[in-house]
Formats: structure tokens, sequence, C-alpha cells
């Protein structure tokens, strides 16, 4: 199953798609064209989170029940996901 989304991120933590009781890929895209994204966990902040510059793209193998999170502290970037499980 394919589900896809998109969160325009703040600086508070936003949890992206969920969780999923069976393992997963999933692949994050920041659309912006200056700001970075923050990811991590549920107390992600700009510099306990992976930074995902503008215009990138990451994908990651999740375990069942993990969630991911987004911050950002210029502006309102929005980040793309698509979960594959």
């Amino acid at each position: 199953m394919i589900v896809t989304g998109q969160i325009v991120t703040s600086t508070s933590p936003q949890q992206i798609d969920g969780t999923s009781e069976n393992p997963f890929k999933i692949v994050l895209h920041n659309s912006s064209a200056s700001d970075s994204i923050f990811i991590g966990n549920a107390d992600v902040t700009e510099t306990t989170g992976f930074d995902l510059h503008s215009k990138s793209t990451l994908v990651l193998e999740l375990p069942p029940l993990a969630s991911l999170y987004v911050i950002s502290t210029n502006g309102s970037p929005t980040i793309c996901w698509m979960r594959i499980s």
C-alpha cells in the first residue's frame, strides 16, 4: 500500500503519517527552495534533528510502530512524504 501526504511545518514538532503495525519505507522530500526541515522523535529540535536541506530527499526503512516528527525554524516549508508498506 502507498500513502502520500504533505505537511506545512512549523516550530512545533508535527508527526508524519502516524504509525504502522508493520515495517515500512518512507520517502521524505523538503520542497522548500531555501529552508531546512529537521526530522527526529517527538522532542525534535533544530539541534537534535536530522537536517533535511531544501530540495533534498531522504528514504528511511522503519520498524513497526516507529514514528517521525518534523519541525522548521524558518518560515513554514512543506515536507512531502510517501509511505510504502
